[in-house]
């Protein structure tokens, strides 16, 4: 049996397996033709092999490529490998043992809920001068940016969202995600009165470009003078972050963000929470005398905050007077 693959013969039906049979979106099957276009142009009259999959690694590198794009772009190659090995064509699913370029973690942006909040007020407000056509889509851009600061969906699946995915009697949606999966997730209560009269006009829930998206968060974060680059897909990490540091288990966040496995939660966003480590480490007897008065107001509101599972019929606060006692205020809504 052959080990080697003729991209440019079993490119075509390959793609129709994914759209037929796999059920992948339209993107995600552009996405993967793009990948396997240049990688037949980049072996021309050659076959794929081990040896040619670790020469197109190498062009990519030379082309000035990112480590994260080259492992993207290698991950369909692989994919587009394990295919022919399921049908039978190649003996051996060699593309799993071709290593990839290693990723370093890079600290992801991110912002507490509340500050992202306040970049989606700031970036979508309405001006006097504003017209009526501008007016319309930064309303339209806040509705789309808080849903997805409630939801954690990326860019691309927010204006895929059409009045038929969504069922308001369940207070659920259905969502088209990468590689084509199709997922089920619970619609935040704050939400529905927003989507309502949406999804009675029918068709796209969200009418933006992903371009007025982007510049309606950056414009909040100049506004605000915001340093990080917040963006749309920051929403996403804030959502994810919220849920861990509100005490949300690992398996059912993982099921809000649509992860195959949970590990991706903690090798993405574990780093991320450094400082509630710090605070936990320095409220040990390991570390005597390690809060300070401020930190310790900071540790009693979380706890509390925790416990009451963030009910919003209580208003929680929490006051240092100047001799260093803590006083807490629980007040009904």
């Amino acid at each position: 049996m052959a080990s080697c693959i003729n991209v440019e013969k079993t490119m075509a039906d390959y793609l129709l397996s994914c759209e037929i049979e796999s059920g992948m979106t339209k993107r995600t099957i552009e996405g993967k033709k793009e990948t396997l276009t240049r990688l037949s142009k980049f072996l021309g009259n050659s076959e794929l092999s081990p040896e040619t999959f670790r020469g197109y690694i190498a062009y990519l590198t030379d082309l000035g490529w990112k480590p994260s794009s080259m492992v993207s772009d290698s991950k369909v190659v692989r994919a587009f490998i394990s295919w022919h090995f399921e049908g039978g064509s190649i003996s051996e699913n060699w593309g799993q043992k071709v290593k990839l370029p290693k990723l370093h973690r890079e600290e992801i942006q991110i912002v507490p809920f509340e500050t992202a909040q306040m970049i989606i007020e700031a970036g979508c407000e309405v001006l006097k001068n504003d017209n009526k056509a501008v007016r319309r889509q930064k309303r339209e851009a806040k509705d789309c940016l808080i849903f997805a600061s409630k939801s954690g969906l990326r860019n691309f699946e927010l204006r895929g969202l059409k009045a038929d995915d969504f069922n308001l009697e369940e207070k659920t949606f259905w969502v088209f995600g990468k590689g084509g999966h199709r997922d089920k997730l619970p619609i935040a209560n704050d939400m529905l009165k927003m989507l309502r009269p949406r999804i009675n006009r029918g068709g796209l829930i969200f009418r933006i470009s992903e371009k007025m998206l982007q510049n309606s968060m950056t414009r909040g974060c100049k506004k605000l003078d915001i340093k990080q680059k917040i963006r749309v897909h920051s929403l996403r990490h804030v959502y994810a972050t919220t849920l861990l540091r509100d005490g949300v288990p690992y398996g059912q966040a993982r099921r809000l963000m649509r992860h195959t496995d949970t590990r991706i939660l903690d090798t993405v966003y574990s780093h991320l929470n450094v400082y509630d480590l710090a605070i936990s480490l320095n409220g040990t007897t390991i570390v005597p005398q390690g809060l300070s008065p401020k930190e310790k107001l900071e540790r009693i509101l979380s706890f509390v905050q925790y416990e009451m599972k963030n009910d919003c019929r209580f208003v929680v606060k929490c006051e240092l007077d100047p001799n260093s006692s803590l006083a807490l205020h629980i007040n009904l809504k």
